[in-house]
């Protein structure tokens, strides 16, 4: 008996079964409706800033690193007594700038993020939440959401691509550092990749029709390899 099968030889379902089990799990297209539904909303930033434009801005020569990753834990807490951020860690699959080595963690700071219950409360200004009445809600399994950065918004399973800057090398940071900061970089840009795809793409919000999230292609990430 030949045991030895040619790839000519292998049926067509075959071949689409281990395609389809070696593919990368990723999560659900952003859903603006079931990201803000039963919560209950600090601020919201529901328009895309003249920043994010990239016709006005060339964020591969702005940006010290360009990384691709996987956001593999999110922290929020509470800041200025009412304002919710964000640490974005991200396990880094490649640097396009080969500023940070693979396989490396980075931690990105933003503003907006989700906090339970409990954690907002305990973390916010005493004042502040008895002015809004917060100490009166009764479903306390509610989560507190502010997305003043807008999109995205980071979600642990994520697969990113981050035009970063360093806060050591910023010099607005160099004169206003907090103590004890927890991110080391700030993102300029921020979108999503479908790693099976190679795809990067973005949510923009579609005003015409009902405020919804519409995904829109960008580029491959091999664009930014060659």
């Amino acid at each position: 008996m030949n045991n030895n099968i040619s790839n000519e030889n292998i049926s067509d379902s075959t071949t689409s079964k281990f395609e389809i089990a070696n593919k990368i799990e990723v999560l659900e297209d952003l859903d603006l409706e079931k990201t803000l539904k039963d919560k209950m909303v600090l601020g919201s930033s529901l328009e895309n800033s003249y920043a994010d434009d990239s016709r006005f801005i060339n964020y591969e020569t702005e940006a010290e690193a360009i990384v691709y990753g996987k956001v593999i834990d999110v922290k929020g807490y509470v800041k200025f007594g009412h304002m919710i951020f964000s640490d974005i860690i991200i396990k880094v699959i490649n640097d396009y700038k080969n500023n940070i080595s693979k396989e490396n963690t980075i931690t990105i700071g933003v503003q907006g993020g989700e906090l339970s219950y409990y954690d907002f409360i305990a973390q916010a200004d005493p004042q502040l939440i008895d002015k809004r009445g917060y100490n009166n809600i009764e479903d306390k399994t509610k989560k507190f959401i502010e997305t003043w950065d807008g999109l995205p918004v980071y979600r642990v399973g994520e697969y990113v691509l981050i035009y970063a800057n360093s806060i050591i090398n910023d010099e607005y940071y160099k004169k206003n550092l907090d103590e004890g900061i927890s991110y080391e970089y700030y993102p300029l840009k921020q979108l999503y990749v479908d790693p099976n795809t190679r795809e990067v793409f973005e949510y923009k919000y579609d005003y015409e029709n009902g405020n919804k999230l519409i995904k829109e292609y960008v580029k491959s990430l091999d664009s930014l390899e060659n």
